[in-house]
């Protein structure tokens, strides 16, 4: 099969000024949340980076805390390295394990014993055998929520 393309004549210039028009388009839409975002984080009204745990506080409100702790046998409290305004904060916790002789489901769990301050918590693990023990493994934590 032969084409030939002697015949066939493309108009560059509006094509040009559609590509401009989207371009154009594009920058200025992702523009707008950059800016925003930017202005956000540079306005955090403090922010604490410790050893094993940390916070921002935004000046909109929000309250963002990390940290490491060590896991406990038996339910035990993580206290909060600053208060949020209620108990309607949102914390997720992420085992580390230490096992590497068998394969576990290792799951430290938030309790319902939440403070604006603290929140109760414990640490068990199934093995492969189907054995549930308690384990004093360190585990991430991430809470997120209100401080006014």
């Amino acid at each position: 099969m032969e084409v030939n393309i002697s015949n066939i004549k493309l108009d560059m210039s509006r094509f040009s000024r559609k590509l401009v028009l989207l371009l154009v388009t594009i920058i200025w839409q992702s523009s707008l949340g950059t800016t925003y975002a930017l202005a956000d984080l540079s306005n955090a009204t403090s922010k604490s980076f410790g050893s094993s745990s940390s916070y921002m506080k935004f000046n909109n409100g929000l309250l963002i805390q990390w940290g490491t702790k060590a896991g406990a046998i038996g339910f035990s409290s993580l206290y909060l390295p600053i208060s949020f305004l209620d108990t309607n904060y949102s914390v997720q916790l992420t085992g580390v394990s230490s096992s590497k002789d068998e394969v576990i489901v290792y799951s430290p769990t938030v309790y319902i014993t939440k403070t604006v301050s603290s929140f109760q918590f414990a640490t068990r693990y199934i093995a492969s055998g189907g054995e549930i023990a308690w384990t004093g493994w360190q585990f991430t934590w991430f809470a997120i929520g209100r401080w006014k």
